[in-house]
């Protein structure tokens, strides 16, 4: 689904996050936020209730951080490709698997 990145900080101006205006549904957090070129910018966390389309993203860089710091080396690409959507979304399968956590050691 198209959208743009409305704001490069989330709710209380926390730099932690993206504002985008792609719509999601429950269910989508945790899924990738793509660029026009397929790459990850982000991690689907939140929608704002009762207001259209103001959904939030950890930025990439938080979640690589995250990652890094519980041993998992993401692998790292980048495209400038533009892609069409069709396109983006049959990239994204081939890196988006469903993981569940089920708590701490």
């Amino acid at each position: 689904t198209d959208g743009i990145v409305s704001s490069i900080t989330g709710p209380e101006n926390d730099t932690r996050y993206l504002q985008f205006t792609a719509p999601i549904q429950p269910g989508n957090s945790g899924g990738p936020l793509l660029d026009d070129s397929g790459n990850v910018v982000g991690v689907i966390v939140a929608l704002l209730g009762g207001l259209q389309n103001v959904n939030f993203a950890i930025q990439g860089k938080v979640a690589q951080q995250f990652l890094s710091a519980h041993g998992v080396e993401p692998l790292m690409a980048s495209s400038s490709d533009k892609l069409s959507p069709s396109e983006i979304a049959k990239r994204a399968e081939l890196y988006t698997y469903r993981l569940i956590c089920l708590g701490e050691n």
